[in-house]
């Protein structure tokens, strides 16, 4: 009897889903991190028990965390419309925003 080969076919396309990735604010973030918990343990060492315990937590409870999940954003504009000008997606011209609001100050 002749054995049947199955093809596995692998997608080709990467998804984004699981990829970490960092930029300068990252790596400065987890290096502080590192710094602060060598700088931690180093004062343990010493024999600090005050200074040595603030270090660490930030170092594990701050600094690191924030390095991992700060991303940096792709669009960052801001939109006018919030400083009285209107933006391209307004649905009414700016002069009858203006005279809605004068209407609700007056009355």
């Amino acid at each position: 009897m002749a054995e049947k080969k199955q093809k596995i076919v692998i997608s080709e396309k990467k998804e984004d889903i699981g990829e970490i990735k960092l930029d300068k604010i990252n790596y400065l973030l987890l290096s502080l991190g590192i710094l602060s918990i060598a700088l931690g343990y180093l004062t343990l060492s010493k024999g600090s028990i005050t200074l040595a315990p603030i270090l660490l937590v930030i170092g594990y409870c701050v600094f690191i965390p924030f390095g991992i999940v700060i991303r940096r954003r792709k669009d960052s504009t801001i939109d006018k419309s919030v400083f009285g000008e209107p933006s391209a997606s307004s649905a009414e011209p700016l002069s009858r925003t203006v005279s809605k609001n004068k209407e609700l100050d007056a009355g």
